[in-house]
């Protein structure tokens, strides 16, 4: 016999992206801890998404992710600043500037 469980339903629920980009809002201004992060969540999805109506379950992971989804969307964001399409550019036109002012110099540029 098969039993449905609504709140087990919760847990695969993806991470809404105004709550991911909100996370990655706070990470671009330093706030690096999950509790602080959890904190402005809360306000978050209480004040702006769902303000004057009924509130998600706060079992609801889509609404209110666990610490590691938020962990892994700090890490993720994190780790994309890191490779920026601007950073890369940046880079090509370093190396051709090099390029420009040692022309004996080998420099060798790929893009991952």
């Amino acid at each position: 016999m098969f039993l449905f469980c609504a709140q087990g339903a919760d847990l695969r629920e993806p991470v809404d992206e105004r709550v991911v980009q909100k996370i990655r809002e706070m990470q671009v201004i330093g706030v690096r801890s999950v509790a602080e992060v959890r904190r402005h969540l809360e306000k978050f999805v209480k004040d702006e998404l769902f303000n004057g109506e009924e509130l998600p379950a706060e079992t609801s992971r889509r609404y209110y992710p666990a610490d590691v989804d938020i962990r892994n969307i700090l890490y993720a964001s994190r780790s994309g600043e890191r490779r920026s399409p601007d950073d890369q550019l940046n880079l090509q036109k370093k190396c051709v500037e090099w390029q420009e002012s040692h022309p004996d110099d080998f420099i060798f540029y790929t893009v991952t």
